[in-house]
């Protein structure tokens, strides 16, 4: 979960950018977060405080190439309040916003089995009907015997298991009883 700090940032540089200009900078904030946590050395030495703000912020401006004025004092903004650390609470953010923005949403859809065209169609269909939002839905094949989706933007996240029916059965019966 995205810390209120990041919050507070990406705020002030969506009302100065604009909601248009946001997904390109959105892209540039998730590389360059991936990076730094890829990257581990890259990340200690960032944090770690042997080089100085002025060094940081050259670094920072290498990685992100950008000729945008206000984002490149929003970087040195974040480098002098020694938020670095918050970089990547700020990209997840960003990545957040630009889809609300947009309504569209990332959905992962994990089961043992494969799922035709037809059926995730219907899946798909069916949570646009419920949620209100444009979902992009993938699949990926998981060792469980469940079917699971899972929506990480909108913190969502639906299973249906054999188990969980068989047990619900049986405890329905017994209720019947």
């Amino acid at each position: 979960m995205s810390s209120l700090i990041a919050k507070r940032y990406v705020k002030a540089l969506t009302t100065e950018i604009g909601q248009q200009c946001l997904e390109t900078l959105s892209k540039k904030f998730d590389e360059v977060s991936k990076y730094i946590t890829k990257n581990i050395k890259f990340r200690y030495l960032l944090v770690s405080g042997f080089i100085s703000q002025e060094e940081q912020k050259e670094l920072f401006l290498r990685l992100f190439d950008e000729n945008d004025k206000r984002v490149i004092n929003f970087i040195k903004l974040l480098i002098e309040n020694n938020r670095i650390n918050e970089f990547e609470n700020i990209a997840k953010e960003l990545h957040l916003n630009c889809a609300s923005y947009k309504n569209q949403f990332h959905a992962v859809l994990l089961s043992k089995n494969e799922i035709n065209s037809v059926t995730m169609s219907h899946i798909k269909t069916g949570l646009q009907n419920r949620l209100h939002k444009t979902i992009i839905l993938e699949t990926k094949q998981s060792d469980v015997e469940e079917i699971k989706i899972t929506i990480s933007d909108l913190n969502l996240e639906l299973s249906i298991s054999r188990d969980k029916i068989e047990s619900d059965v049986i405890n329905h019966i017994l209720k019947a009883i």
